[in-house]
């Protein structure tokens, strides 16, 4: 299992937001859990999702649409 930490970008592999580029917010201990970021209607949502469904994405990959910030 990949090792993530706080402000790696991952892609959703699984589920409603697939293909999402976001950036990890949390990890938990054991990196089984990370909590991501998504805008939802213009409103900031965290979302804890298994870290078996994201892989890792490019830092430099134009976001677009799939990620905000909280910054």
């Amino acid at each position: 299992m990949a090792e993530y930490k706080i402000d790696d970008t991952v892609r959703i592999k699984t589920g409603p937001f697939a293909s999402f580029v976001m950036r990890v917010e949390d990890a938990s201990p054991g990196n089984e859990m990370l909590t991501v970021v998504v805008r939802v209607f213009g409103r900031a949502t965290p979302i804890r999702i298994s870290s078996q469904d994201v892989e890792r994405a490019d830092p430099g990959e134009d976001h677009g649409r799939h990620f905000q910030s909280n910054n």
